[in-house]
């Protein structure tokens, strides 16, 4: 790539580009995946910890007087309590955890607002981090999407969350750099990949996908065990194995589209 620049600028201003290029992508990348990092799942206590923590970090923001925290508190730990995930009806016990957390349908809304509409609702952890900011009619046409093409064959037609920038090599092998990945892949290989359906929802990209690790707990992408995914997948899996991943998606859709 050097050579390419060589004929419109000398080689040291040529390799300046370059490097100032990667520290864009870097610090992009960083940006993009943080919420992705943040929400890895790495145990039942962690589960636990961060639950706490949600309901500590929606007082902060929700209710700045302090006479207002313990009634946001109760709230949060009266949707808590549920019996099951509003989105795939998993019980507490079914997800490996002593509660649920509490999610907002519409996720432009603070937690006391949510509550005061009824869109305040229990939900497991998994789908708490699929669904994020997503708008309630995406999130369950994701599950649908992957349900239908893993089962049926189907592919998706239409993308769930377009992508805002073309994911490149540079960016991708700054993204993996920022989570401590390795990358096994040729830029061949990855270009080859990312052409290809979704791995999960069969979709076509108009400006093609992503890569995801099938094993999570593999540190690297590599032929054997990257496939081809698109950001609304990779977004919605996040680090949960695919078995589960494919079981919550036929669970909300069992619950949503009967």
């Amino acid at each position: 790539m050097i050579t390419e620049l060589l004929p419109k600028m000398s080689r040291h201003q040529a390799i300046q580009s370059l490097r100032s290029k990667l520290a864009t992508a870097e610090q992009r990348a960083q940006h993009a995946n943080q919420n992705k990092i943040n929400c890895r799942l790495f145990g039942q206590e962690d589960v636990v910890n961060r639950a706490e923590r949600q309901t500590r970090g929606a007082i902060d923001r929700d209710f700045e007087q302090p006479e207002n925290h313990d009634n946001l508190s109760l709230v949060l730990l009266a949707v808590r309590s549920a019996d099951a995930c509003y989105f795939c009806g998993d019980t507490p016990a079914a997800c490996g955890t002593p509660d649920l957390t509490a999610d907002r349908i519409d996720s432009s809304m603070s937690y006391q607002e949510a509550y005061q509409s009824g869109l305040l609702v229990a939900a497991c952890w998994f789908c708490n981090q699929a669904k994020s900011d997503s708008p309630l009619d995406l999130f369950l046409q994701l599950a649908k999407n992957v349900v239908d093409f893993q089962d049926r064959g189907v592919p998706a037609t239409a993308e769930i969350y377009p992508r805002q920038r073309n994911l490149d090599w540079w960016l991708f092998r700054a993204s993996s750099r920022a989570r401590n990945l390795e990358v096994r892949l040729t830029r061949e290989e990855f270009d080859v990949l990312r052409k290809k359906p979704c791995h999960h929802c069969g979709l076509v990209g108009p400006k093609g996908g992503g890569i995801d690790r099938l094993h999570n707990n593999n540190r690297f992408y590599d032929s054997a065990t990257s496939v081809p995914c698109c950001w609304a997948c990779n977004c919605a899996k996040l680090n949960h194995a695919v078995e589960l991943f494919y079981r919550k998606c036929r669970a909300i859709v069992a619950r949503h589209f009967a």
